[in-house]
């Protein structure tokens, strides 16, 4: 009976047991690395890795303390494979520089950019090929080797403003047709995607036009006859003081409003953009100062225009 008990005891405490003994070799392995017993260090991880019982945290420790004994071992190549299985088990993993010295984390970097750059040659999977990594080095201590996995996961399309600019088939924005800086109150700088410029024409031509448009109906209501702005007759004689102020009014609004339309169209024609910086306007996250300057607002493509 007494031997029953026993053996639930220990069948109960068997598998915290081994646990302990992972955990009690990563902080004596430590150790041996603190005091520069490398050889001793390194032994006791790898003994480690043939155990089927590591927790996530205590791999990756495992091995960046196993890399680090290689590399004051002078087992550089060694010390190479074990950043390398860390990064494609935890691609976001990082070696801290408060605990390792800057040749450690200098190699730790070299080797995740490294598998960075792999992935970012590494030609789309499709469900006919799959894509194999270049040079695949041996996975060390039986881990598992994978395909490089991208580490920069918010690299994500964003959407860009709305387009002034049309597209291709392929939609490639391209520049405005010329047409529309031959159209009045602001068109050509709006094609061009210059709003603040846009909103100022359209604000002078508007005024000029609706003082046109009134000066001359209150003039020509004191006529009692004749051609439009050509002959006319008073109907009261003492109202030619105000017919000429309104006259004024018309003539001057009127030339103003040519110009300042005249001055639109040749701005909307020089700030016309070119191929390159539609594209540049447009190309997400980036931040343009030429003709038609805009900076990029917020990531989700507002975008503010001058």
């Amino acid at each position: 009976m007494r031997l029953g008990w026993i053996i639930v005891v220990l069948s109960l405490l068997g598998p915290s047991a081994a646990g302990a003994s992972s955990a009690d070799k990563l902080t004596r392995a430590k150790a041996s690395y603190e005091d520069g017993d490398y050889a001793r260090a390194s032994k006791l991880l790898e003994e480690m890795f043939r155990s089927a019982d590591l927790n996530g945290d205590e791999l990756r420790q495992a091995h960046i303390y196993l890399a680090a004994s290689y590399y004051y071992l002078d087992q550089k190549d060694r010390a190479r494979l074990e950043f390398d299985a860390l990064f494609r088990q935890s691609p976001l993993a990082r070696v801290d520089p408060v605990y390792f010295p800057p040749e450690i984390v200098q190699m730790a970097n070299d080797e995740a950019t490294k598998l960075q750059n792999e992935a970012d040659r590494a030609p789309p999977r499709s469900a006919a090929v799959i894509a194999q990594p270049p040079d695949t080095p041996p996975a060390p201590h039986g881990a598992s080797v994978t395909a490089p996995q991208a580490r920069l996961e918010n690299r994500t399309s964003v959407p860009s403003a709305g387009n002034s600019a049309t597209s291709t088939g392929e939609g490639k924005a391209t520049p405005p047709s010329l047409g529309f800086s031959f159209i009045p109150f602001g068109v050509g700088q709006f094609a061009n995607e210059q709003y603040g410029k846009g909103a100022l024409f359209l604000s002078f031509e508007v005024i000029a036009l609706a003082s046109f448009t009134t000066a001359s109906a209150l003039a020509e209501s004191l006529k009692a006859g004749g051609v439009p702005f050509i002959t006319y007759t008073l109907r009261n004689p003492s109202d030619a003081q105000t017919f000429s102020t309104y006259q004024t009014i018309y003539i001057v609004s009127f030339w103003t409003g040519l110009g300042i339309y005249v001055v639109g169209v040749v701005d909307s024609l020089v700030s016309r953009p070119s191929q390159t910086e539609v594209e540049a306007r447009h190309s997400v996250g980036s931040m343009y100062l030429g003709a038609g300057r805009a900076l990029q607002l917020v990531p989700t493509g507002a975008v503010l225009r001058f």
